[in-house]
């Protein structure tokens, strides 16, 4: 007669422990590998856009002082955070309001801002005789018409803002360069003018996706704002001398070259590793926040040259 022994309620609660023991292992790794997975995905995302936001924006503020007339070539002489009306209708076009956490703000004008279809168009005129070799944002030959364009002479003098298929134009009475503006006039200079800045994160969405402390870099031109990049550690900016030197200030536009922009940006979701940050750059030092270093982080500096200020 076989008899069969009977499991004892340690032997049950032992093997219990294990299971549970193993269990919380195996959890423990496929947790880790889905936020390892996660935070791949958002690196890979990261930096596809980043190259997203650099090639439109570096585009955008290399177009400062174009349209602008000669007696509005200057830098700003006396910056202040969140004033993008007093910098428009002051007698410049760039500026930049150093701070000292790390979060600066520049401040630019060009025609191009408005972000028309025909931003960027201009034209040669000469008596009755209009010509012009630009073409507008789906890359068609600029065409005149009925909206509003800037007229100066060949100096660059400011003449005045007419309809752009204005006749009188081409009577044989003006010789200048028009520029394209908008539709219509109204909000000049506020409307070509714009401001680059950081701001505190607003969703949840964004303040769980991104590194505790960090910012929102944003756009505003004119009346209007464009969110252009989440989970950004920094933004500095520097200008550009002629002789190659990086400074926060510069009082003669004739010895700007153009600007040099730094910025640190998340490129990860959170880790249990630590990372060292990149926080030296040719702007200055950028300042870490308690728990950044769970992120990894990349530095972003690009020198912009200004072709429309000589």
């Amino acid at each position: 007669m076989n008899c069969k022994k009977a499991y004892t309620i340690v032997e049950i609660l032992i093997v219990l422990a294990i299971t549970f023991i193993l269990s919380g292992l195996m959890f423990k790794i496929y947790e880790n590998f889905i936020r390892e997975r996660n935070s791949q995905s958002m690196s890979v995302k990261k930096e596809m856009d980043i190259t997203a936001l650099l090639i439109p924006l570096e585009k955008l503020i290399a177009s400062t002082g174009f349209g602008i007339p000669e007696n509005a070539l200057n830098i700003w002489a006396s910056p202040s955070p969140n004033a993008l009306s007093s910098f428009a209708n002051s007698n410049a076009t760039v500026g930049i309001y150093v701070n000292s956490s790390g979060s600066d703000e520049f401040y630019f004008k060009s025609l191009v801002i408005p972000n028309k279809l025909r931003s960027g168009c201009w034209w040669y005129i000469n008596k009755n005789e209009i010509k012009t070799t630009a073409v507008n944002q789906r890359g068609d030959l600029c065409q005149l018409n009925g909206d509003k364009c800037l007229f100066m002479d060949y100096n660059k003098n400011f003449i005045g803002i007419f309809t752009c298929n204005d006749p009188s134009l081409t009577s044989g009475n003006y010789t200048g360069l028009l520029f394209y503006l908008s539709d219509n006039a109204s909000d000049y200079p506020l409307k070509i003018s714009g401001r680059v800045y950081l701001t505190s994160l607003s969703t949840d969405v964004e303040k769980k996706e991104c590194a505790p402390g960090s910012y929102k870099l944003m756009f505003q031109w004119g009346n209007s704002y464009q969110s252009l990049f989440n989970c950004v550690g920094g933004f500095k900016v520097r200008y550009i001398t002629k002789e190659g030197n990086y400074v926060s200030t510069l009082s003669d536009i004739k010895d700007l070259y153009g600007v040099h922009l730094c910025l640190l940006i998340q490129v990860s979701g959170k880790k249990s590793i630590t990372y060292s940050l990149p926080l030296h750059s040719a702007c200055g030092d950028f300042t870490s926040k308690s728990g950044w270093e769970h992120y990894k982080w990349r530095l972003i500096e690009e020198d912009i040259p200004f072709r429309n200020i000589e």
